[in-house]
């Protein structure tokens, strides 16, 4: 990982980039089981690391453990006070929920607490979305049309998806308790 950040910083310095937020990106840990919150804290404690060896050039935001929404909520906490770290980011959907789904409450809970800006960043279309559009192709369009290629495009919001994910948002109680956002 170490020589990662190395070749980062030469990038950096070669194409006049000031400063670089550190994040582990799709779909980060979203996936995993109980599992996640081990590989969240030592993923988070390597990217506080590279920051503290380069804190002019490094930002970082969370890796979470986002299927265990407690555990995620306290790593939160810890990497925002403990570790500097500038927020979260989040990955669309956890399985089958959304991001405002109850059951991850405690993440944006904590969010609002702390204050800390999340970063809502595109996955992969589920599998029978990925079928119903992309299946019959060869794997390589089949990948590029469901990452880069449009896929990642439409989850990111140029489409319903985000955008009913933010109708929803806003339309959420829980969501309005932590922002005040939306009508009552």
């Amino acid at each position: 990982m170490q020589t990662l950040f190395r070749q980062g910083l030469t990038l950096m310095a070669e194409t006049g980039l000031d400063v670089q937020v550190l994040s582990l990106t799709t779909p980060t840990l979203h996936d995993l089981g109980a599992e996640s919150i081990d590989l969240a804290r030592r993923t988070n404690d390597m990217l506080a690391e590279a920051v503290a060896r380069h804190p002019t050039r490094f930002q970082a935001l969370a890796t979470l453990p986002v299927s265990q929404p407690e555990a995620a909520a306290r790593e939160l906490e810890r990497c925002i006070r403990e570790l500097g770290f500038k927020g979260t980011l989040l990955c669309g959907r956890v399985g089958a929920h959304h991001p405002d789904d109850a059951a991850l409450m405690p993440i944006l809970a904590q969010a609002a607490r702390l204050n800390a800006p999340v970063l809502l960043h595109p996955r992969v279309p589920p599998p029978a979305v990925r079928a119903a559009y992309y299946s019959g192709l060869s794997p390589a369009i089949d990948t590029a049309l469901a990452t880069h290629g449009l896929g990642w495009h439409f989850d990111a919001g140029f489409n319903w998806r985000t955008c009913c994910w933010r109708a929803r948002s806003i339309a959420c109680r829980s969501y309005r308790s932590f922002w005040g956002t939306g009508a009552s």
